[in-house]
């Protein structure tokens, strides 16, 4: 069984990160992130991408991480942020999600 998250890190800043980890038990699958962005939600109601982070350092017997630089939320003030991830795996079985949490984020600035 595998497990995959997509973080949003905000202190005073954004940044995207994500997981995947072969979970104890599982299929003993090797498992990568291979991309991860980090969007804002736009004008027309879809989603640009601000930060994106190409991750292609291999598959990792159980788990990868991948992260975007930061962006200052108040730079770009009254909108949301949101994370999207691409996860891999292979072993007994073999695939590719590419994987949107269901929130998004937003900083009131003062």
């Amino acid at each position: 069984m595998l497990f995959a998250t997509a973080l949003m890190n905000q202190i005073t800043t954004f940044r995207a990160s994500a997981k995947t980890t072969d979970v104890a038990g599982g299929g003993s699958y090797r498992v990568e992130v291979t991309d991860v962005k980090l969007q804002r939600t736009s004008s027309s109601g879809g989603y640009a991408t601000v930060r994106s982070a190409k991750d292609h350092d291999g598959w990792h017997g159980t788990e990868d991480l991948a992260g975007t630089s930061t962006v200052d939320p108040c730079a770009r003030p009254g909108q949301s942020f949101s994370v999207v991830a691409t996860f891999s795996w292979k072993g007994v079985s073999a695939g590719e999600k590419t994987w949107r949490p269901n929130n998004a984020w937003g900083h009131l600035c003062g």
